[in-house]
């Protein structure tokens, strides 16, 4: 989650995933409109690498998954892997921002995604949806990129 406040006069600032920081510097324009465009941007980035990671079959962190049997079987007929077998809940993995309250969430609207996502009732844990320190440094460093270029530009 990405959350970010504007004090009057003071710094811009935000947390991403449990990450603070702040800008200082006067911005003109329309802020939430700011905010909304660099968070979406921000948070895209994190999707772009769980769906990565997903599709080779590994953890947010990077560690592999326990294949499944289905899956290996898939593969051998030149098919698709792990929990990739109609494409449902990879296509299902979605990002999406509440405009002015500069929030974005990633999430799933599949109902057994918890079951594989945290092992639950007999399924093998092959966490997909989780942000790591590492996600919200990245969008956390993105985001001050984009902020600053505009700040810069308005000087």
């Amino acid at each position: 989650m990405i959350n970010l406040t504007k004090a009057s006069d003071g710094p811009i600032t935000f947390t991403i995933a449990g990450k603070e920081g702040s800008l200082f510097g006067g911005l003109d324009g329309d802020l939430n409109k700011l905010f909304d465009r660099e968070m979406a941007a921000s948070t895209a980035a994190i999707l772009n690498r769980l769906r990565t990671t997903y599709l080779a079959e590994q953890d947010p962190a990077g560690a592999p998954w326990i294949p499944s049997r289905s899956g290996i079987a898939r593969r051998k007929r030149g098919g698709t892997g792990t929990l990739f077998d109609s494409g449902r809940l990879f296509r299902s993995i979605q990002l999406a921002t509440l405009p002015n309250l500069g929030e974005a969430s990633i999430f799933t609207d599949v109902p057994y995604a918890n079951k594989h996502n945290l092992g639950t009732d007999g399924m093998v844990k092959r966490e997909f949806l989780a942000i790591t320190p590492e996600h919200a440094s990245m969008a956390l460093s993105i985001f001050e990129k984009k902020v600053q270029e505009i700040i810069s530009a308005q000087n």
